[in-house]
């Protein structure tokens, strides 16, 4: 209520510097001035009345809090591994897995940022992690070390990145990475769920 007084004395200031000077106003007769004064006033009124009653939050059942939840989770882990594979973090774990590998940083480093936008789904992560028959000898480098940098980034770095982003849905995340961590270690096994029937 505090913040609706204090709106329409705002409005009332505005229109009283907006009204002509005293000089015009004397010609005016007051009964003109009021009414579209206040017919103004009325109309901010109902605007911040409206504003109010939008910003309260409708209760949300289970099923529908669970959709929300749950709809872009793969997407945004997806995105999160892809920036810190092709982050500066990453090097020191990169090192340790591509001893004795042929292996060219600047190249996966563009191979994992361009994975940031085309991980969406389960389908698209199993892609991303297992070598496929097509790919080149390269490909398939960069793919199971992109794997074994996303399970680094799930068990050490993904509780800050949960807790230090701007995710709505912390614990679910939380509870989320055991799953996303044996899908990244079970990728074979990955099989997109069918809607039951």
């Amino acid at each position: 209520m505090r913040i609706l007084k204090q709106k329409i004395s705002l409005a009332l200031k505005r229109l009283d510097s907006k009204t002509p000077s005293k000089a015009n106003a004397s010609t005016m007769a007051d009964a003109e001035i009021r009414p579209r004064r206040s017919h103004k006033i009325k109309k901010l009124v109902r605007k911040v009345k409206c504003s109010i009653h939008d910003r309260k939050k409708k209760k949300r059942t289970e099923e529908e809090l669970e959709k929300l939840v749950s709809k872009n989770m793969i997407k945004n882990y997806g995105r999160a591994i892809a920036n810190f594979a092709s982050s500066s973090l990453a090097i020191p774990y990169m090192d340790n897995l591509t001893k004795g590998i042929k292996f060219d940083h600047a190249s996966f480093m563009n191979f994992s940022l361009s994975l940031r936008d085309f991980i969406q789904n389960d389908e698209t992560l199993k892609l991303v992690i297992i070598p496929q028959e097509g790919d080149s000898e390269e490909d398939s480098t960069f793919k199971r070390i992109f794997r074994e940098l996303a399970i680094v980034f799930i068990k050490y770095f993904s509780v800050n990145w949960i807790f230090n982003g701007r995710l709505q849905y912390k614990q679910e995340y939380l509870k989320f990475r055991g799953n996303m961590l044996r899908k990244l270690r079970n990728a074979e096994s990955i099989v997109e769920q069918s809607p039951q029937s």
